[in-house]
């Protein structure tokens, strides 16, 4: 696993993927760091190392060789900042269990955050026993718990929640975004326009 996650990892970042920007990248880097921590006991290292066997092995195909040094950069980046998570994660943890005892140990702790913030959010907005779509559409926009995290929440909490409901309102809100960034472009343009007639 380690060194599939590293393979795809090394030829992503080195393709310009970075993990900020494509959540993919980020979920199989953490997990790619998760194991070399937990089961290899490296902390540092382990995945730069890694991707310079990837090199070694595939640059020919993919040339990979003349960007290894910037794929080791975000690598070194992406692990202080994995480190920091941990010690965050690991306070999350602790709020959980104190506050949601019965929920804590169903919960993933790597996203302890995420859960922990969604549930707050939930004891304060729920009403009638029932996750509506937009309520769940905040747990992922500003949450970050995705749908299938959502779905759990519901059922661990006793709540009604429908998938189909969510999707669709996940889909107008995208339509909405579009929507709105079409309408700025084009008054951004008529505003050009007029500047020039004047």
């Amino acid at each position: 696993m380690l060194a599939d996650h590293a393979r795809m990892v090394t030829v992503c970042l080195a393709d310009g993927a970075l993990p900020d920007q494509e959540p993919r990248v980020r979920q199989v880097l953490r997990r790619a760091q998760g194991v070399a921590r937990e089961t290899f006991g490296v902390e540092e290292g382990l995945l730069a190392r890694l991707a310079g066997t990837v090199v070694a092995s595939l640059g020919e195909h993919h040339d990979l060789a003349g960007r290894l040094a910037r794929v080791r950069t975000v690598l070194a980046f992406e692990e202080e900042n994995y480190g920091r998570l941990l010690v965050q994660q690991e306070k999350y943890v602790a709020k959980l269990e104190a506050e949601y005892p019965l929920l804590a140990p169903s919960l993933p702790r790597e996203e302890a955050a995420s859960y922990y913030s969604g549930l707050k959010c939930l004891d304060r907005e729920v009403q009638g026993g029932s996750l509506g779509p937009a309520l769940a559409y905040k747990l992922l926009e500003s949450h970050g718990l995705r749908q299938e995290a959502i779905s759990g929440l519901a059922q661990l909490c006793g709540l009604h929640f429908e998938p189909e409901l969510f999707r669709s309102h996940v889909a107008e809100q995208k339509r909405l975004s579009k929507m709105s960034t079409a309408q700025l472009l084009l008054a951004r343009k008529g505003d050009g326009a007029r500047e020039l007639a004047v």
